[in-house]
């Protein structure tokens, strides 16, 4: 499981494209997720507004999406 300490401590920064974001990390070599789906994800919308994200893992960064 990823936790959002984690996230917080490493990330370098991130990406966007498509309703798509792309986090980066400082150290994501490996990254794996062992629960499926990843959970407790959230987005910022333009309106401001933290909405429940879903997400998966793509190799060394993991993609982040609200449809």
């Amino acid at each position: 499981m990823i936790t959002t300490a984690n996230l917080q401590t490493n990330l370098k920064g991130y990406t966007s494209k498509k309703r798509q974001v792309r986090p980066s990390f400082d150290y994501a070599t490996g990254l794996e997720a062992t629960s499926r789906p990843l959970r407790e994800f959230t987005v910022t919308g333009a309106d401001n507004v933290i909405h429940p994200a879903e997400a998966r893992v793509e190799g060394n960064t993991v993609v982040v999406w609200n449809d």
